[in-house]
């Protein structure tokens, strides 16, 4: 297998726009969910199936110190394995429970057609509004579902 190298939000810039003028590719780099690595279009037909953005419902984070947040990119803390259970947390956080929700998502995510499949970043969005349910500000989509 080929090594992938990680890169920084302008060379993965560059690479992807690269892969989008290249139609002929069997893979492609969407630019709206920052991916790092090129996704084989399985990939995306299972991401279809999973529902997008899994933070909070199909992961979270862990931190060194036990704090736990529903994505490494979203710094909202959940709970601290030091006093809590994971199962507790994961089956009964307002949070999680949130996220799980895609009826909670606002903005041009709360009425896009794809909130069930794609959902937007939340981590972007909590970023860019301190709200983890606004509409995603990096989504190609945003001004046509407004």
């Amino acid at each position: 297998s080929k090594v992938t190298i990680l890169t920084t939000t302008p060379q993965l810039a560059r690479v992807a726009l690269s892969y989008q003028k290249d139609t002929s590719s069997e893979f492609f780099l969407p630019m709206a969910h920052m991916q790092t690595s090129k996704v084989s279009r399985k990939t995306v037909a299972l991401a279809d199936f999973i529902g997008g953005c899994g933070a909070g419902r199909l992961y979270c984070s862990i931190s060194p110190e036990g704090e736990v947040h529903p994505c490494v990119f979203l710094p909202i803390k959940v709970g601290d394995l030091k006093t809590d259970t994971f199962a507790d947390l994961w089956l009964n956080s307002e949070i999680f429970e949130a996220l799980r929700n895609r009826e909670n998502l606002k903005g041009s995510c709360g009425v896009c057609q794809f909130k069930y499949v794609c959902g937007g970043c939340r981590a972007r969005a909590y970023a860019y509004t301190h709200d983890m349910l606004a509409s995603d500000p990096g989504c190609m989509l945003v001004e046509k579902c407004t």
